[in-house]
C-alpha cells in the first residue's frame, strides 16, 4: 500500500478535507529583502518596513561560496524559499522558518544570469538572461517545485516578472525596451502593458510589484536615469517618484511600499510621493523584495486550505525521499517525518 493510501486509511483525510487555515494563530508575514552585499536575505516587517533580522539568511553560513554570489530574488515555492544568484547561475532553496531557516540544496543547469523569479500554479517561472550552462538565452524558464526542467519561452531581456490575476498573465520587466511585456502563463506574447521610450518613461525597469490597494495596477522599480518609482493603471503611467537606483519594491500592509536602493531600504507612500530612510548598511547591496507568510505547517501546498491535496503534495516528496519532506527538520526523510506531518495536519494552522 502507498504512502497515500496509509494515510487515507487514517482517516486524516476525511475528517479534515476542504477546512480553511484558520484555527490558531495566523502564520506571520515578513518581507524577504536579498542583499547581495553579504550574500543573503533579510526580514523586515510587512506592516511598518522596519528591519527584523538583517542576517537571516547569509550564504556563509551554510558553506555556500560567498565570494562570488549575487543573490537577486527570493520568492516562495511552497513552503520553501527559493533564491536565484545571478552571478553563480543557480537557485538556493532554505526551509521557510523564521527562527531556524534550513538549506534544503541548489538547483542548477540550464540557468545562466539569473535574476526575478515567480510561482504561480505550481510552477517557478525564472527570468534568464544567458546562454551559458546550457541555458536558452533571453528567455523565461519554467521549473516545477522540485526544480525539474518544464521548458521555456523566448523573451526580450527579463529582469523581473510578476503574475497579474485580474488578468491571468505574467507581466515581463523587458530591460532590452524598457518596456512592460504581457505573455500568458503558456509563453504566449499578448502584447505590451506599458509601451516606454526609456526616456521620458520607465528606464531599466527592474522590480515589479502589485499594487493591493488597487489605487493602481503595478508599481516599477526604475533603475536608470530618470530614475525611481513608476505607478501604473491600465498600461499608462499614473505617477512617478524619482529616486535614484532604485531596485526592488513590495507592498507593505498600510499601502505604502518599502523599496532598496544601493545599501539602503526606504518606505515610498504613492498618495504623498514621499520617500523615508528605514534601513543602511554600508557593506549591504539591496536587491529585490517580497512579501512572504510564513506558512502553518499542514499547507504543504500554500494555498490557505489544509485537505487532502497537502497530504498528496506531502506523500509525493515523501515517497521520493525529497528534502520538502523532512518535515521535523533533523535532516532524513523516515517515518518520524509522516508521524509529525499527520500530527500538524491534525492540529491544522
Amino acid at each position: 500500500m502507498g504512502t497515500i493510501d496509509n494515510l487515507r486509511r487514517a482517516g486524516l483525510i476525511a475528517a479534515t478535507a476542504g477546512a480553511a487555515c484558520v484555527t490558531g494563530a495566523a502564520p506571520p508575514t515578513y518581507v524577504v529583502v536579498v542583499d547581495s552585499g553579504h550574500d543573503g536575505v533579510a526580514l523586515v516587517d510587512a506592516t511598518s518596513g522596519g528591519m527584523v533580522n538583517a542576517a537571516w539568511i547569509r550564504y556563509s553560513d551554510w558553506g555556500l561560496d560567498s565570494t562570488s554570489g549575487t543573490p537577486k530574488d527570493a520568492i516562495r515555492v511552497g513552503n520553501q524559499l527559493w533564491i536565484s544568484d545571478q552571478v553563480q547561475d543557480v537557485i538556493h532553496r532554505f526551509s521557510l522558518s523564521v527562527a531556524s531557516p534550513r538549506y534544503l540544496g541548489t538547483i542548477s543547469g540550464g540557468l545562466d544570469n539569473i535574476r526575478g523569479m515567480e510561482f504561480q500554479g505550481g510552477v517557478v517561472y525564472v527570468c534568464n538572461a544567458g546562454s551559458n550552462n546550457g541555458a536558452p538565452g533571453q528567455a523565461i524558464v519554467r521549473l516545477d517545485r522540485r526544480g525539474e526542467f518544464l521548458g521555456y519561452f523566448t523573451v526580450g531581456d527579463p529582469f523581473d516578472l510578476m503574475y497579474r490575476a485580474s488578468a491571468g498573465e505574467l507581466l515581463v520587466a523587458n530591460t532590452a525596451g524598457d518596456d512592460i511585456d504581457r505573455y500568458s502563463l503558456a509563453g504566449t506574447f499578448l502584447g505590451k502593458y506599458h509601451n516606454s521610450d526609456g526616456v521620458g518613461g520607465v528606464n531599466f525597469p527592474q522590480q515589479i510589484a502589485a499594487d493591493p490597494s488597487g489605487a493602481s495596477d503595478i508599481v516599477v522599480a526604475g533603475f536608470s536615469a530618470p530614475a525611481g518609482l513608476y505607478a501604473y493603471v491600465g498600461g499608462a503611467q499614473k505617477s512617478f517618484a524619482a529616486f535614484a537606483g532604485a531596485r526592488g519594491i513590495a507592498p507593505l500592509a498600510d499601502g505604502t511600499f518599502v523599496f532598496t536602493a544601493d545599501n539602503a531600504i526606504y518606505s515610498f507612500n504613492p498618495s504623498t510621493g514621499g520617500t523615508t530612510p528605514l534601513y543602511s548598511d554600508s557593506q549591504a547591496s539591496f536587491q529585490f523584495a517580497n512579501v512572504v507568510t510564513f506558512y502553518c505547517p499542514a499547507d504543504v501546498n500554500a494555498d490557505g486550505f489544509v485537505n487532502g491535496d497537502d497530504y498528496d503534495v506531502f506523500a509525493s516528496f515523501f515517497d521520493t525521499a525529497d528534502a520538502e519532506a523532512d518535515f521535523n527538520a533533523d535532516g532524513f526523510v523516515n517515518g518520524d517525518d509522516y508521524d509529525a506531518f499527520a500530527t500538524a495536519f491534525d492540529a491544522g494552522c
